[in-house]
């Protein structure tokens, strides 16, 4: 059973969804995750595999353009409230791409909780086949119970990314900068799946 519900919640709401809604009494460069197995020893404690596994799933922060180039001023004010609205949230590890922007995302993040940031072994040749290929190496290394931040990509990336993960199809996810899919997965395979906005709106966003 899959269900997709959508919200736009302010910063403070979000750790409290997510600890109600996993059951619990209250929810640069890359660090040290390794490219294989998984990097487990973030903020959120020994995974169980009687809670549901969690995924955040945002697009890196603003960046210039370029090929590969850092993220920009507004782009680190959003990876500042990135880590504000996920501190609390249990996260055990950022999973992000061959991009810097990527990793710069979750530095924040990871600095404050001393969750390890893991690049994921994948070489871009196209948007869905990169979003493919690091969608299956994460359903292979996935810990069941464990809570992860997948900072990915514009350009069908997140939404095929998320696929991938078990969401059900249901057009574009993540393609903005203030977008934030949670998605969970029960240990009965109930998929359920909200759409949340964080950080404000981006002067690079359509208006």
């Amino acid at each position: 059973m899959r269900e997709v519900k959508r919200s736009v919640l302010a910063l403070f709401v979000l750790p409290l969804l997510v600890a109600c809604s996993s059951g619990a009494s209250a929810e640069g460069d890359a660090g040290t995750g390794a490219s294989g197995g998984n990097g487990m020893g973030g903020a959120g404690g020994t995974p169980s595999a009687a809670r549901p596994t969690v995924y955040y799933v945002v697009r890196h922060a603003e960046r210039d353009p370029g090929v590969n180039p850092p993220i920009n001023e507004e782009g680190i004010e959003r990876a500042q409230r990135l880590a504000d609205a996920l501190e609390q949230a249990g996260v055990d590890e950022i999973v992000a791409t061959q991009f810097i922007r990527t990793s710069q995302t979750g530095r924040p993040l990871s600095d404050r909780t001393d969750t390890p940031i893991t690049v994921a072994p994948a070489e871009w040749e196209s948007w869905v086949d990169f979003a493919t290929e690091i969608a299956a190496w994460q359903r292979e290394r996935e810990v069941p119970g464990a809570t992860y931040l997948m900072i990915g990509h514009s350009s069908s990336y997140n939404t095929t990314l998320l696929e991938g993960l078990g969401a059900p199809p249901s057009g574009p996810l993540a393609e903005q900068y203030q977008d934030m899919v949670i998605l969970m997965r029960e240990a009965d395979g109930t998929v359920r799946l909200s759409i949340l906005q964080y950080g404000g709106v981006s002067s690079l966003d359509p208006s």
